[in-house]
């Protein structure tokens, strides 16, 4: 139990099996050993703190003799760890144990709940954790869920999954504040656990999310999984015609093709105005979701090149076209700042139909009945380049 080479959770495990198996008769150890060390386990990996975007484990020193107390005083039955846990008891060194007496119950109203509710805690993006499943209700389709989320997060990418998760609703957590406003994560690579297996108080919400998201993909006639993500995102396109954020993080994968997905909303009643963040310090490079698609859209540095938008110290991230133009993303439109030495050709400001701020100097561009704003501002930027005549 000394031995240097285990961590807390490893020691907590090692001395609670040690006591546990000399209680044991030889004839229980493989059904209600396995049962027991199952529960432990989740017991032990929802004793954690979020680091950021991440959870990490909080297991303590100070909160060793009371862990082990429960694991090797309360836990400790004779009987399968399911039958005690089905009863009344009060556990002093872990919390949230409400999770593993709902698994309980379902697996004494009828055995045959364990199988699927092992096979889903198995998996290795819930790592025992399925509070958000709403495995009350849906018990019956808990293999069905296990087999449909190693589907879709093994072969699609994150934007992917993110615009057909939104699809759905707003499955987003909340992780503080920014100088840039609230921050919000969206789930990308090996954090997908951090939205899985939420507990704050966001978590209800995920509890309709999740097992909507998974009956609906699971309905889909697709032969693919991606397009399985894509009939979902297509459908809902057609049933909402209100150009909120939510339409172009699902329209438009660039929206989150990032290494983190993690967004900050200058006030919660702006769509526009937001910005990804590069890293969680204050320092981290950020740019407006919008300005990157754009210019990953337009996909030629000789109009834009995409590191020229980002920003760190400055506020504003806006899309900066190789002759200077600058298009800011504000609630109301593009927002185009033209430089001294340029004029915009009387043409393009007709057929987009611009709005003068600043005779000459400033713009409002904005989406038509027949284009988003996105559509919109790649036109925009290609037809600024493909004048003949030099701007004077």
């Amino acid at each position: 139990i000394e031995d240097s080479r285990f961590n807390i959770m490893e020691k907590i495990l090692l001395f609670s099996l040690l006591k546990y198996c000399i209680q044991l008769d030889k004839a229980n150890v493989d059904s209600d050993f396995k049962d027991f060390i199952r529960v432990v386990r989740n017991l032990l990996i929802r004793v954690r703190w979020r680091d950021k975007t991440k959870y990490e484990s909080n297991l303590r020193y100070e909160f060793i003799p009371k862990q082990i107390d429960d694991i090797c005083n309360i836990l400790i039955t004779p009987n399968n760890i399911y039958e005690f846990l089905d009863t009344d008891f009060v556990l002093s060194g872990f919390y949230n144990d409400e999770f593993e007496k709902i698994k309980a119950q379902l697996i004494i109203e009828n055995s045959l709940n364990k199988a699927s509710i092992h096979e889903l805690e198995d998996n290795s993006r819930l790592k025992g954790l399925i509070h958000n499943f709403d495995i009350e209700k849906n018990i019956t389709h808990l293999s069905l869920f296990n087999k449909t989320i190693e589907e879709i997060w093994s072969e699609n990418s994150d934007s992917e999954i993110i615009s057909a998760l939104l699809s759905i609703d707003d499955f987003s957590k909340h992780i503080g504040y920014s100088a840039l406003g609230s921050r919000y994560f969206f789930g990308n690579k090996n954090k997908w656990h951090t939205i899985l297996t939420d507990t704050s108080e966001e978590s209800v919400k995920l509890k309709t999310i999740l097992p909507t998201f998974l009956l609906a993909y699971s309905k889909s006639e697709e032969l693919t999984s991606k397009l399985k993500l894509q009939s979902l995102q297509k459908e809902y396109l057609v049933n909402n015609s209100k150009k909120d954020w939510r339409y172009y993080f699902i329209k438009y994968p660039e929206m989150t093709s990032t290494n983190n997905n993690l967004f900050t909303w200058k006030d919660d009643v702006f769509d526009f105005e937001i910005r990804n963040l590069g890293g969680n310090s204050l320092l981290a490079y950020h740019i407006n979701p919008y300005v990157r698609t754009v210019a990953k859209l337009i996909n030629n540095e000789n109009i834009c090149a995409i590191h020229n938008c980002y920003s760190q110290y400055a506020n504003e991230s806006p899309l900066i076209l190789k002759n200077e133009v600058e298009l800011h993303c504000k609630e109301d439109g593009w927002q185009i700042i033209i430089p001294d030495f340029l004029k915009l050709p009387s043409e393009l400001i007709n057929h987009f139909n611009l709005e003068s701020i600043e005779e000459g100097k400033k713009y409002c561009l904005k989406e038509n009945d027949n284009q988003d704003r996105i559509e919109i501002a790649v036109e925009f930027s290609i037809k600024l380049f493909s004048q003949n005549r030099r701007f004077n």
